[in-house]
């Protein structure tokens, strides 16, 4: 058993490397992080795009598509982050589980969260969520965690977020 543990702990490390850029640089990790930032500006121009009705009726079925694939990338995401919590160096003195609630409240992790969120209520809801539109656009700030340019424009924000 612990042959299979040290494996797991393996392949979780490999992951963590992947999705934080700052620690590998390898060309994979770049492509899956490219790939990533241009699925979030895609999916944003999407979510714009949707609320022109005569676009919106025209291009309906791209627009499902892209919702549909974009959400099934950012919950495979959202949850390869949460399993991969243990590695952070911060958390790593946690139990896996404990590091994994801790980093599923911190901000990065809830604009996740709350990006993926419109879709699953609308398959639970049957209500009009026009209004949750606006919580898609909250893929915008993901590229936070992809840009330098965009991290830096979020911890000025978040700086001057009383004057604000």
């Amino acid at each position: 058993m612990p042959r299979r543990s040290h494996s797991i702990s393996v392949w979780r490390r490999r992951v963590y490397q992947i999705l934080d850029s700052g620690v590998t640089g390898d060309a994979f990790s770049q492509r899956l992080h490219r790939a990533l930032i241009v699925l979030i500006v895609f999916n944003v121009i999407a979510v714009i795009f949707e609320t022109v009705p005569s676009i919106a009726s025209r291009y309906e079925g791209l627009f499902v598509a892209v919702e549909t694939l974009s959400v099934t990338v950012f919950t495979i995401e959202y949850l390869a982050r949460l399993w991969v919590a243990p590695e952070h160096w911060p958390l790593a003195e946690h139990s896996p589980w404990k590091a994994r609630l801790i980093h599923a409240m911190s901000p990065g992790m809830i604009v996740d969260f709350l990006a993926i969120l419109p879709m699953f209520l609308a398959y639970v809801l049957s209500a009009d969520l026009r209004m949750l539109l606006l919580l898609r656009l909250l893929r915008f700030l993901k590229l936070g965690r992809y840009s330098t340019g965009m991290r830096s424009l979020l911890d000025a924000i978040h700086a001057e977020r009383t004057a604000l």
